[in-house]
């Protein structure tokens, strides 16, 4: 695991790394028997050269050797146990309210279900199960106000190895009832969890293309258990869709980014995916400035709140 981290700290800023293949046992993921492949309109990952970690001094690269071993060490737990066989596949109401209250324990702040779409998984990825539970965690406000900054980076690496926690914990107590699950922790992934989170009711996108929540606004991580249960309650209507409407009459993170890295009306790219950012032009700077996170910090839905914005702007449109 050292050598990894030593690999991470001395990667070249154009060198790209794929986290997943460098900690997890991907290959093995993918030559499992079951592993549900990417559909026809799949879209790659896309390898991330960008390392801010060439451009920190090495007392702050000491200082944060602590959150990457825990964020790597979740991650390569999530490649455990995929051999289990489940007896189970549908769950009851208590032991669903069960999870619930152990994610909220863990310390998630929302929790959503859907369905994984072939499409949805990114090429060479692959899942086992087609259900998911899609969970986000709060990054610490204080922080991300600093942003550009390494407290503001230290908190994104410290909220994503809090993803792979709750994915873990959650996934072995799954596997405990009996039923078939698979850790994804916000950190790498198989899926686009953004799309899962949206269509697991969670939020709506903004114009940075970040997903934005009634408990946290733009301001958290993702995470996500695949799991083989059929009656989860996938289905309903997404109530946060107004921010698309608000958001286009705001335009304030488009305005914000230093480097001009969000489109003003988003991007086909293949199929029916779609792109928010020049990813180019944001990763350069985002390497050279402790991850950015200038657009979170200045989203309204940061500043003001979900709720807020939502009472004044739908007063104000009817």
């Amino acid at each position: 695991m050292f050598k990894t981290l030593l690999e991470l700290f001395k990667k070249d800023n154009n060198e790209p790394h794929d986290i997943d293949a460098m900690i997890g046992d991907l290959d093995k993921l993918l030559s499992h028997e079951q592993v549900i492949e990417p559909g026809q309109n799949s879209r790659e990952q896309g390898e991330f050269k960008g390392n801010p970690m060439q451009h920190i001094s090495i007392m702050k690269r000491l200082n944060l050797i602590p959150i990457l071993i825990k964020n790597m060490r979740e991650l390569k737990k999530s490649y455990r146990g995929l051999d289990q066989t489940p007896d189970r596949e549908k769950i009851n109401q208590e032991e669903l309210e069960r999870i619930n209250q152990q994610a909220e324990e863990l310390g998630v702040d929302s929790i959503g279900y859907t369905t994984v779409n072939k499409d949805d998984i990114f090429l060479n990825r692959g899942i086992l199960y087609s259900q998911a539970i899609v969970f986000s965690i709060e990054m610490d406000q204080e922080d991300i106000q600093t942003a550009p900054s390494f407290q503001s980076l230290k908190t994104v690496q410290d909220t994503y190895a809090q993803t792979g926690v709750v994915a873990n914990k959650i996934t072995n107590s799954l596997r405990e009832m009996g039923f078939g699950a698979q850790s994804g922790p916000g950190l790498g992934g198989q899926t686009i969890y953004p799309v899962l989170a949206k269509r697991a009711r969670l939020g709506a996108f903004g114009r940075h293309g970040i997903l934005i929540t009634p408990e946290n606004g733009p301001t958290h991580r993702l995470g996500v258990i695949y799991t083989n249960i059929k009656n989860l309650p996938t289905t309903g209507d997404n109530k946060h869709e107004w921010i698309n409407d608000f958001c286009q009459q705001c335009g304030k993170c488009i305005e914000s980014c230093p480097v001009d890295a969000i489109y003003e009306e988003p991007v086909t790219t293949t199929a029916d995916n779609i792109a928010f950012i020049d990813n180019d032009t944001c990763v350069e700077y985002f390497a050279r400035n402790y991850g950015c996170s200038i657009c979170i910090k200045e989203c309204p839905f940061n500043q003001v709140g979900y709720h807020k914005i939502k009472e004044n702007f739908l007063v104000t449109t009817k």
